[in-house]
């Protein structure tokens, strides 16, 4: 385990560390999948049409912020499935609706207990000072990234 005084070397902090948080991400949804039976790609646009109840395609390819063909490809499957029902939009016949069915619903549902467990048992050992210390980090990070100068760097 890295101890505080190595993280401060950089080029090791993000060859080792930006690693392992690469690894503990695939292994979690790894995890997630074996654990709940679904894929966490389903899961993620499962999870964003119960919490909108109704949306359209387009909001669900912002909100993930995969291409549009990929999301439609994703959805179809979930509405042949029978977890979601698509429409044309009332005002729009550009956009379509995507809803839960009831089947999609009871799916949520069940998905929902099974991830409360998973997560329990991932992150169990871990108090929610750290927890929030790590998300702290982690926020930053993305800011910093997000950030438009920090391309600047490369130009010194």
């Amino acid at each position: 385990m890295m101890t505080t005084k190595e993280s401060f070397d950089l080029q090791s902090w993000h060859s080792t560390v930006l690693a392992r948080l690469a690894r503990a991400y695939h292994a979690s949804t790894n995890g997630f999948e074996r654990f709940t039976g679904m894929a966490s790609t389903r899961w993620r646009l499962l999870f964003l049409v119960h919490s909108k109840g109704v949306c359209t395609q387009k909001d669900l390819t912002q909100q993930i912020g995969v291409d549009p063909g990929s999301i439609t490809r994703q959805i179809k499957l979930l509405d042949q499935d029978g977890l979601v029902a698509r429409s044309a939009h009332p005002q729009d016949n550009r956009l379509t609706e995507v809803r839960l069915t009831a089947k999609g619903l009871a799916t949520v549902e069940r998905v929902r207990a099974q991830r409360a467990v998973f997560l329990q048992e991932m992150m169990k050992g871990c108090s929610a000072k750290e927890i929030d210390a790590f998300l702290v980090v982690l926020d930053r990070i993305a800011i910093n990234l997000d950030h438009p100068d920090i391309l600047k760097v490369l130009d010194r």
